[in-house]
């Protein structure tokens, strides 16, 4: 039940422990530990709230969910400032969902190894700036955790394209685990975090079942119903019963899974033949030659990056169980600033799922964008919706920053990092009375 548009993995089933043996868990309710998890931040929530002076009622605080759209290290970046400067706006701590789609997912799965990130933002942002500026490539780290990799009879280019290329872009090669990320997730002191990948197979018909979900406590296809505890993820099962236990995959894994689509196929391609050519001069120094491909006739479902169906994960903070009434959606998108919106209203209206209406986007801000834009809808979630560079953070140079800022840029000085910062705050900053308006909306005891 995973991979990515390199290469096609066996379907397996997964599952949960249920009396000392895994299963799939078929249910439309969310997994206990995010319930637990939400319990706890909606206590932190309420003190946020209260902190700014906005009335609510404890018994129905509406969630409010921060989407992080794809864009490469762009995205990266831009999500870590755009939180450095919600918290700064003390607006963060109202938040109860976090969900990116590819870049924006590396920034978030790097923040949440941190048991108190969002107490730590500004030391993280420059830890982060500092990773990407200053550390380098480990071409030995790569060579090994790919050789690893190579042993399972589900290898596949997924493995090469985030040991070698994912990771030589983030200049980090993180082998922890999405489980191990609980701890920061469940204490309530975090927005709880959602990851997104699509199926390959069915995105472009946009059929049900083509979205799946990453959660530190499970991986499901929300529409089917159908999840697994992340911890066996990569596990074998058979009739829904764990029946091979495996190593979890770690996350410069899935950072390769979620980001595998923030170029096109020429340059992944390119990316790819040319640290293959790099690592097969250099192999004899690891290993020999290695049998690394299977090519099996079971059934296959092949996940890709999610950015390719909607690049904001708006099909998964919409889950109905999840109460979301204010959506923030930070798009870093390189094109069209509303092609996220149009997808997920059409999305939606295909599901029967409540949007509001965007149709009255004026026809010239596609080029010359406003930094927010707020659409409400009857019985349907607001959207505050923020394209990066826009006409108030870039003046007349928002084609000078979007060629600066290209989504296959892998190098950042210390200055473009900066530059970007600032443009992401500024939005942030620009919104902040408008945010807490939204907020105050959303939150608005009923009378």
């Amino acid at each position: 039940m995973y991979s990515n548009s390199l290469g096609k993995k066996k379907f397996l089933d997964y599952g949960s422990k249920q009396d000392g043996t895994a299963k799939v868990r078929l249910s439309t309710s969310l997994s206990k530990g995010e319930k637990e998890a939400t319990d706890a931040r909606k206590e932190k929530i309420k003190e946020a709230l209260a902190a700014l002076n906005i009335p609510y009622d404890s018994d129905t605080v509406p969630n409010i969910a921060v989407l992080g759209s794809g864009g490469g290290l762009r995205a990266t970046l831009a999500l870590c400032g755009t939180l450095v400067e919600l918290q700064d706006q003390n607006l963060l701590d109202c938040i109860m969902y976090l969900s990116g789609v590819s870049g924006s997912a590396w920034c978030m799965s790097s923040l949440y190894k941190a048991e108190n990130w969002t107490e730590r933002l500004k030391e993280l942002e420059k830890h982060q700036c500092e990773t990407l500026t200053q550390r380098h490539f480990d071409f030995e780290a790569a060579a090994n955790a790919v050789l690893d990799a190579a042993s399972d009879e589900n290898y596949s280019l997924t493995d090469f394209w985030a040991y070698f290329v994912v990771h030589k872009m983030l200049k980090q090669l993180d082998d922890t685990t999405l489980s191990e990320h609980r701890r920061s997730s469940e204490s309530g002191k975090n927005p709880y975090p959602v990851y997104a990948a699509v199926n390959e197979d069915t995105y472009k018909e946009d059929l049900e079942g083509t979205w799946f979900e990453f959660t530190p406590h499970e991986v499901g296809i929300p529409d089917l119903g159908a999840y697994i505890d992340t911890k066996y993820f990569g596990s074998l099962f058979e009739n829904g019963q764990m029946v091979e236990e495996k190593e979890e995959k770690n996350i410069c894994y899935l950072q390769g899974l979620w980001g595998s689509a923030f170029a096109s196929k020429q340059v992944i391609t390119r990316e790819i033949n040319g640290e293959l050519d790099q690592f097969r001069v250099r192999m004899t120094e690891y290993a020999g030659d290695a049998e690394v491909y299977n090519f099996s006739s079971e059934p296959t479902i092949s996940l890709i990056d999610a950015g390719l169906a909607i690049n904001c994960a708006y099909p998964l903070v919409l889950h109905p169980k999840r109460n979301v009434k204010l959506i923030l959606s930070f798009d870093f998108s390189s094109g069209d600033p509303f092609m996220t919106l149009r997808k997920a209203a059409d999305h939606s209206e295909k599901h029967g799922i409540k949007f509001p209406n965007i149709d009255n986007i004026n026809s010239e801000d596609k080029m010359n964008p406003s930094g927010c834009y707020i659409f409400r809808g009857k019985d349907a979630p607001t959207v505050m919706h923020f394209p990066l560079f826009n006409k108030h953070n870039c003046q007349d140079k928002i084609a000078e920053y979007k060629q600066k800022f290209d989504t296959f840029k892998i190098k950042y000085s210390n200055e473009d990092i900066e530059q970007l910062l600032i443009a992401a705050k500024m939005n942030v900053v620009n919104a902040q009375q408008k945010i807490w308006e939204e907020i105050e909306r959303a939150v608005a005891p009923s009378s």
